[in-house]
């Protein structure tokens, strides 16, 4: 189904071509759900690294803002009282809703909408802790986390120059697709390549990515942030190598058109013999900075 970028109400839209000819405008995390719910299977050793880095308490009430398919969500929802999980794509919310059902998860509420429109009080009730991953739920100002958080609130981003999930999934599928794929799929086009802007809301420079001018603000009222760049990434064991490729070609959203032998080359870089079988890991890089919402005075 051909797809063609465009912005709207703050989120990244796309039009799907359907099988009769017709378009359909659909959020662009609703139709990328699926895909991000597979890798985040994949994540799991990655994911609790990243919250041992996080003061959490068992009795916290943790808010999980913008997430997705419940990465982080499946994870905390293990150390702490409750995780209310938020997000403003209806896929995304159902692929977290199943994923923690999968994993017996059930300290969990299910929130549906946009962090920039949330009422404390009324969409969701005061929280001890806020975690935006990777951007979830877009820029937010000291003020709405001060309102919302009454302990600490943090920020999980992809490290400096580290490759995020995209170009990640891309190293798996370089150089895998004709260009009469491309051209009849665009969202095959490497991430690399596409002419997409960012979404509305997003402001460039420094590490922090969307935090970025909400760290200048802790500076200027002088709050301390903590920050701790972890080694990780996307890791799975499987019993052969064809039991790899099978489970990783559907990552792609179009696999028919992937060339194997390529795509093959492409998994073997990372791929190592481990305990009888073969280690998957795919590396990446990412800083968790936390900081107190409501300090002592």
């Amino acid at each position: 189904m051909p797809e063609k970028d465009f912005v709207t109400k703050g989120y990244r839209m796309v039009e799907v071509k359907n099988p009769d000819g017709t378009v359909t405008k659909k959020n662009m995390w609703d139709v990328e759900a699926k895909y991000y719910s597979l890798m985040t299977l994949m994540e799991v050793n990655g994911t609790n690294k990243q919250l041992d880095a996080i003061p959490l308490q068992p009795d916290d009430v943790v808010l999980d803002c913008g997430c997705g398919p419940g990465r982080v969500a499946i994870q905390a929802a293990k150390r702490v009282k409750k995780v209310i999980c938020l997000d403003a794509s209806e896929g995304m919310l159902e692929e977290c809703k199943k994923n923690c059902a999968a994993a017996g998860i059930e300290n969990v509420e299910f929130v549906l909408a946009d962090w920039q429109l949330t009422e404390i009080g009324k969409t969701i009730p005061e929280v001890d802790v806020i975690i935006q991953s990777r951007g979830g739920g877009g820029p937010s100002t000291f003020e709405m986390l001060e309102k919302a958080a009454r302990r600490i609130a943090v920020n999980i981003m992809w490290a400096k120059g580290a490759p995020n999930l995209p170009m990640s999934r891309g190293k798996l599928f370089k150089d895998v697709y004709s260009e009469e794929a491309m051209e009849k799929y665009p969202e095959l086009v490497p991430f690399e390549r596409r002419k997409m802007g960012p979404p509305p809301g997003h402001k460039k420079g420094g590490t922090g990515g969307l935090f970025y001018d909400l760290y200048a603000e802790l500076e200027k009222r002088g709050i301390e942030k903590h920050v701790t760049t972890i080694d990780e990434g996307w890791d799975k064991w499987y019993a052969t190598k064809e039991e790899a490729y099978d489970d990783l070609i559907c990552l792609s959203r179009h696999p028919e058109e992937v060339e194997p032998n390529q795509f093959r080359r492409n998994v073997d870089q990372f791929l190592t013999e481990k305990d009888g079988g073969w280690y998957f890991f795919l590396p990446t890089q990412t800083d968790i900075t936390w900081f107190e919402t409501r300090p002592a005075k």
